[in-house]
């Protein structure tokens, strides 16, 4: 008898129950999640699955949750322990403020003075998942005199979006402390991409480095890191605390691993003589 009883405890202690995301009303939602936390206190397990999962459900829409309502059940010995989220899925002040910037500086870009180098860098590239246009990898040439305006005018609007972008993005103060370690490793990660590539417009500018050498280093870095930051995101999603500050650690590492490799790289590139293609005109007349 006692054997079952501890039978029925251990696999009421190892189920779960989740409804999934419901529509509440016209622009709210609902999502519970029920917990047979045996002998612990408050359900903060089931809070952090529903907060999860509307953050998940919100993020593909490219807005963050706006909490309606949360209700939570303590558990006691072999009961559930549940949380119940209504919420909405808005585009909070920051966000809103980051896509007028990015308006703004696509604006900015759409300029007579970049025609030169359209076809020979993407002036933009937020997806570094797909590979480089086969026509701009494999460009062996070095920017003209002429080019290197264009590309003084590109790296200086782009510098300057980055840098309103970067001022724009706020951390929430009622952010628990990890909360707000967290949200600041992901803003590193943003931040020495931009700086990596900023880096990389500069050794183009100097003449030290190929078009295609530059789009596919700006692609290798680019990818790279996206991968950690990917990693992260997951990681701190995950249900097991522990299991999570691993996989933190180990995103954050591979980071630096890219960071060190980056270093190298751009040293050796540092190094080299600028080949600088000079185009040189002549009136030639026959006789």
């Amino acid at each position: 008898m006692r054997s079952a009883i501890i039978f029925t405890l251990l696999f009421l202690g190892a189920c779960t129950t989740n409804t999934g995301i419901i529509r509440a009303d016209n622009d709210a939602y609902m999502v519970s999640e029920r917990y047979p936390m045996i002998g612990i206190g408050p359900a903060v397990q089931a809070q952090a699955d529903v907060y999860r999962d509307a953050n998940e459900f919100c993020g593909k829409q490219a807005k963050s949750v706006q909490t309606v309502e949360l209700q939570t059940t303590p558990s006691a010995p072999a009961q559930l322990s549940s949380a119940t989220l209504k919420f909405r899925c808005g585009t909070d002040e920051t966000a809103k403020t980051l896509l007028s910037i990015e308006a703004e500086c696509s604006q900015a870009l759409n300029n007579s003075a970049l025609d030169l180098i359209l076809t020979k860098v993407e002036l933009t590239r937020s997806n570094f998942e797909s590979p480089v246009p086969f026509g701009i990898a494999s460009n062996a040439a070095y920017p003209t005199q002429e080019e290197i305006k264009a590309i003084a005018t590109w790296a200086t609007v782009r510098d300057e979006c980055v840098t309103r972008q970067r001022n724009a993005r706020t951390i929430n103060p009622g952010n628990t402390p990890m909360q707000t370690l967290t949200a600041q490793q992901d803003m590193a990660f943003v931040d020495g991409l931009a700086s990596k590539i900023g880096a990389l417009i500069v050794t183009l500018y100097q003449g030290k480095l190929s078009y295609g050498e530059f789009a596919q280093k700006r692609y290798e870095f680019g990818h790279e890191t996206a991968a950690a930051q990917r990693e992260f995101r997951q990681a701190v999603l995950s249900n097991d605390l522990q299991i999570a500050m691993q996989k933190e650690q180990l995103a954050t590492q591979r980071f630096q691993a890219n960071i060190s490799a980056w270093s190298t790289y751009l040293q050796s590139v540092n190094a080299r003589e600028p080949k600088t293609i000079v185009r040189v005109e002549q009136n030639v007349t026959i006789r």
